[in-house]
């Protein structure tokens, strides 16, 4: 084996090491709340590039961007671990590891990098790269897999193009390394300042060789070139995505702005304590300590290229990397005002590794400088240890978000959803109390937003809770203020989160019997919307509901048979969305539902059993799915029935309907003492349902009547107390405690 692939292997395993060492607790993360739910877990084109996986990934946009190598590198996790967020956590480290190897080779191809202590200095500088805690949100957070892919890609296209200048290889510098590069602008295309990165790495490495820096031009066109056509093809995304958006930030502010976050990137690198997912940099003119720590980096930018013209230098061309790769993200383009983040300086900090390798290099004495970067590096492995345990889960890294970061709104949403989600899964007191954070931080976050934009994001997942808790009138309030902050124009990204705000609003109108106000405000949803489907769902709903009350108030054959002629029309549009979307869950479970109280269908038996079958065969997950089995079955196999309902339990233990309907079947079954249990069960997760204490009661008065009957007088005492101590207003215990002390004064 050559020593060059000895030495490559090395690298390997010591940067895995290392990255484990500073990193290795994320993969026994789970996922948060922050892009992983609809990047990784609820997306359907990772799972492998088949079932027309792989057209998708090539072919359509997703979350407003064309980035299809990224979505396409989760096919590896899933193909080794499906939906494990181990998998993913895992594979980010990999990637990781292996962007500071390729570094560290990189460094190796500048002048004196091949020497002893150029490649100890490049290895370390490497390493700082690796274990600095401000790229842990890159590495830590698996959605970060776009920093990570687009950096390996990056490195692999300069490599290539460096070696094809060192071979004076056409192949490799004019086509494979264009190829790469263009692939790492379509994982992320942040990358696209590698194309200037390229210029004075190149020039560095063969500034004094024949051909000139014209000839390097020449070498660079490929590259720059696609360049242009990865840029024309996210410009053309963004505008039909609605993502390219103006400004009205004034010039000044913008640039202030820019300094600041300059000077908070470079007190992150330098300083990095106070870390955060969210920062604020307000947009206010004034000027302070960042801005005075941005300009003095501005400074020493321009410096460092009026350096590089009269001479190039490695550390002016480590400055140029920082400030190059940082540009895009530095709040100049104003679709970018305030936005701050660690993931952007995962490209910068390469910058910053040539740096630190020159500072290393500069050290004579080789004893001292291992022992001062093993201070170092143990310095940032520790800080990037305490780093990375903030992302353990999704609450807490939002609450340190919202520390760090007390003027952004952002982590209020997203605590908000926070609560949404555990609520889900909690016993209903603890549910109701989640729910209630979920609206008050909410609501903080509607007070704080410091523009309309940001109030109208607040307002629109306020509404969308008020309605979901069944607070209809508090949504609707939510909404008409929604209504005096949504700007005239809109951008087709505004217009279709706007139509899933009009389905949760007409879901709030019809929950107070503004029928014809919901009905209205779903016909205005056009069929391409996103929010179509939910619409459809919503009008099938509303036509049960009339027909409900039309049947209800029915006087005469001919209202009734207006009444059975729109449930048809309801289950008509059920059944159109079912067959367009099969795998709609809650439209699939709501059509069951709607079918098994339309006995005056044709061939009812028949058709309901299918429906109910295929829905638990598709969703044997969905609690519903089995209680509506029982209810067919109930009529024919009570044993088939107990054991849905049992399952339907297990799923969901906090919905009552289930736990009654079991109780009703084991005492047409003659099991009073079984439906006992399963109703003590039932108030164990449902504590405040009054019908299961009325159902307990009745069991108890049950039980007192058989006990009487029998003589066992003190048995039946016992059971009328237990049923006025479940429910003091019974009045068949109060009846049943009467007649029994009746029989034992009789008796006396």
């Amino acid at each position: 084996m050559r020593s060059s692939a000895r030495q490559t292997i090395l690298l390997l395993i010591v940067a895995f090491a290392l990255v484990y060492a500073a990193f290795g607790a994320a993969v026994g993360f789970d996922f948060v709340n922050f892009d992983d739910p609809t990047v990784i877990v609820e997306n359907e084109v990772i799972e492998g590039p088949g079932d027309g996986h792989f057209e998708a990934v090539f072919s359509e946009t997703r979350d407003h961007a064309y980035l299809p190598l990224y979505y396409a590198s989760f096919w590896i996790d899933h193909a080794i671990g499906g939906k494990d967020p181990a998998v993913y956590h895992l594979i980010n480290l990999v990637f990781h590891a292996l962007n500071a190897v390729l570094l560290a080779l990189l460094f190796m191809r500048l002048p004196g990098g091949r020497e002893r202590g150029g490649v100890l200095a490049a290895g370390l500088g490497a390493a700082v790269f690796l274990v600095h805690p401000v790229v842990t949100e890159s590495v830590v957070w698996a959605s970060g897999r776009k920093d990570l892919l687009s950096g390996t890609l990056l490195l692999s296209a300069l490599l290539v193009f460096m070696r094809g200048l060192e071979k004076d290889n056409g192949i490799a510098k004019r086509l494979v390394a264009p190829l790469v590069f263009l692939a790492a602008l379509f994982a992320k295309a942040s990358v696209l300042p590698g194309v200037v990165i390229a210029w004075p790495l190149a020039l560095l490495a063969r500034h004094d060789r024949a051909g000139g820096r014209r000839a390097l031009l020449v070498d660079l066109l490929p590259m720059a070139l696609a360049a242009l056509i990865a840029l024309v093809v996210h410009l053309a995304v963004a505008a039909s995505e609605g993502t390219v958006a103006s400004d009205e930030t004034g010039l000044l502010p913008r640039a202030l702005g820019m300094l600041a976050a300059l000077g908070r990137y470079a007190l992150n690198v330098l300083a990095p304590l106070r870390l955060s997912l969210v920062y604020d940099i307000p947009f206010i003119v004034s000027f302070g300590p960042l801005h005075l720590l941005g300009l003095a980096v501005l400074s020493l930018g321009v410096f460092a290229l009026l350096r590089f013209r009269r001479r190039p230098a490695a550390w002016s061309l480590g400055v140029l990397w920082f400030l190059v790769a940082l540009s895009p993200f530095n709040n100049i383009l104003p679709r970018f005002a305030g936005v701050m983040a660690d993931r952007y300086l995962y490209l910068p900090m390469m910058g910053v590794a040539l740096l630190a390798a020159l500072g290393f290099q500069r050290i004579k004495a080789r004893p001292l400088a291992i022992v001062l970067a093993t201070i170092v590096l143990g310095s940032l492995v520790l800080a990037a240890r305490a780093r990375t345990e903030v992302w353990s889960d999704s609450r807490g890294l939002w609450n340190d978000a919202r520390e760090k970061a007390p003027e952004s709104i952002l982590p209020l949403l997203q605590l908000g959803q926070v609560c949404e989600i555990e609520a889900a899964s909690a016993e209903p007191a603890r549910a109701l109390s989640l729910l209630d954070d979920a609206a008050r931080l909410l609501g903080e976050a509607e007070a704080l937003a410091c523009d309309d934009r940001e109030r109208a994001q607040a307002l629109l997942k306020l509404a969308s809770l008020e309605t979901r808790r069944g607070r209809f009138e508090l949504a609707l309030a939510a909404y008409e203020r929604l209504d005096l902050v949504l700007p005239a124009r809109h951008s087709e990204r505004d217009r279709e989160e706007l139509d899933h705000a009009r389905v949760t609003r007409a879901t709030a109108l019809a929950g107070l019997g503004r029928l014809d106000e919901a009905k209205a405000l779903l016909e205005g949803i056009g069929r391409e919307s996103s929010a179509r489907r939910e619409a459809r769902q919503n009008q099938a709903a509303i036509a049960l509901l009339e027909a409900d009350r039309m049947l209800r108030e029915a006087r005469s054959d001919g209202e009734r048979n207006r009444g059975v002629a729109r449930y048809q029309e309801g289950l008509e549009i059920y059944a159109e969305l079912t067959r367009l979307h099969p795998d709609f869950e809650r439209a699939r479970v709501d059509f069951v539902n709607a079918m098994i109280g339309a006995r005056w269908l044709k061939d009812y038996e028949i058709e309901v059993t299918k429906a109910v079958n295929a829905l638990v065969e598709d969703f044997p997950e969905n609690a519903q799915a089995w209680y509506h089995h029982a209810r067919v079955y109930g009529e024919v196999d009570s044993l088939q029935a107990l054991g849905d309902l049992k399952i339907s339990v297990q799923l969901d233990p906090h919905r009552e309907e289930p736990y009654l309907l079991l109780v009703q079947l084991l005492r047409s079954l003659g099991s009073n003492k079984q439906a006992k249990l399963v109703l003590d069960k039932g108030l164990a997760s449902l504590p405040d349902s009054t019908r299961l204490r009325n159902a307990l009661a009745e069991t108890y008065v049950s039980f007192g009547y058989h006990h009487r009957n029998t003589g066992a007088l003190d048995l039946a005492l016992e059971s009328a107390t237990r049923a006025l101590e479940v429910l003091p207003e019974s009045i068949a215990g109060w009846q049943l405690l009467g007649e029994v002390r009746q029989s034992q004064a009789e008796t006396s």
